[in-house]
C-alpha cells in the first residue's frame, strides 16, 4: 500500500495546537486608571464636605457656649447694678457711714459673682483655628474684668462708683464688635436674636445711680 504522507489514523501523534497570544489592552487599562481617579476625587470631595460640615457645627456650638456663659455675666452684672441701685437711701440725711456699709457690702458681693461669670467665660476652650470666637471671648473677659475692678473699687470707697465707668464702655463697645464678628455663618435659629439681645441698648450694665449722687457734670449712658 502506497504511503500518502499522512499518519494513519489513531497513531496517537497529535496535531500541534495553536498557542495563544497574552496582550494587554491599551484601552482596558486607561478604563481603569479613569475609574480609579474618578472615585478617588469622589473621595476627597466627601472628606473634605464631612470636614467643613462638622467645622460649621463645631463653631456654633461653641458660639453657643460663649453665648450662654455671658448672658450669665451681665445677668450677675445687673443683679449688682439692681441691688447696689436698692442700697442707695431716698433720704440723702441718711447716716453717710451706714450707707457706704451696705453699699460697700454690695459691691463685694457683687465683685464676687461677677469674676465667678467671668471665669466661666475663661473656662471655655475652641478649636484653635476659630480665632474669631478666641477673640471675641478675650474682649468680653476685658468688659467683666472691668465690671470687676468697678465692683471691687466700690467694696473699698463707695464713692467711687458714681465717678464715672470710663473703663467699662470702650470693653463693652470691643466686646460687641468682635462677639458679633464671632456669629457662624449660617448661624443657628435664634442665635443672631441673642447676640441683639445682649447687646440691645435696653440691656444698661451700667449701677443706677440717682442724680443727686452723681457729679453734677456726669452723664448717665447705657453700658453693658
Amino acid at each position: 500500500m502506497e504511503n500518502s504522507g499522512q499518519p494513519p489514523f489513531g497513531s496517537g501523534q497529535p496535531a500541534a495546537a495553536a498557542q495563544p497570544v497574552a496582550m494587554n489592552s491599551p484601552n482596558k487599562s486607561t478604563s481603569l486608571g479613569v475609574k480609579l481617579f474618578f472615585w478617588f476625587s469622589v473621595g476627597l470631595i466627601f472628606i473634605a464636605s464631612a470636614a467643613a460640615v462638622a467645622d460649621w457645627a463645631a463653631r456654633n456650638i461653641e458660639m453657643t457656649r460663649l453665648l450662654t456663659a455671658i448672658e450669665a455675666s451681665e445677668n450677675q452684672m445687673k443683679i449688682a447694678q439692681d441691688e447696689i441701685a436698692s442700697e442707695i437711701p431716698d433720704d440723702p440725711d441718711e447716716s453717710d457711714l451706714k450707707r457706704n456699709q451696705d453699699l460697700k457690702a454690695t459691691a463685694a458681693a457683687g465683685r464676687d459673682e461677677v469674676a465667678t461669670a467671668g471665669a466661666e467665660v475663661a473656662s471655655l476652650t475652641f478649636l484653635p483655628w476659630h480665632d474669631e470666637l478666641i477673640t471675641a471671648q478675650g474682649t468680653y473677659l476685658a468688659h467683666n474684668q472691668a465690671w470687676v475692678d468697678y465692683l471691687a473699687d466700690g467694696a473699698a470707697d463707695p464713692a467711687t462708683m458714681f465717678d464715672g465707668q470710663d473703663n467699662i464702655e470702650p470693653t463693652w463697645i470691643r466686646a460687641e464688635t468682635e462677639v458679633r464678628q464671632a456669629v457662624p455663618v449660617f448661624a443657628w435659629p435664634t442665635m443672631s436674636a441673642r447676640v441683639n439681645t445682649i447687646f440691645s441698648d435696653t440691656e444698661t450694665g451700667g449701677a443706677v445711680v440717682p442724680a443727686i449722687y452723681r457729679p453734677a457734670n456726669s452723664v448717665s449712658v447705657p453700658l453693658g
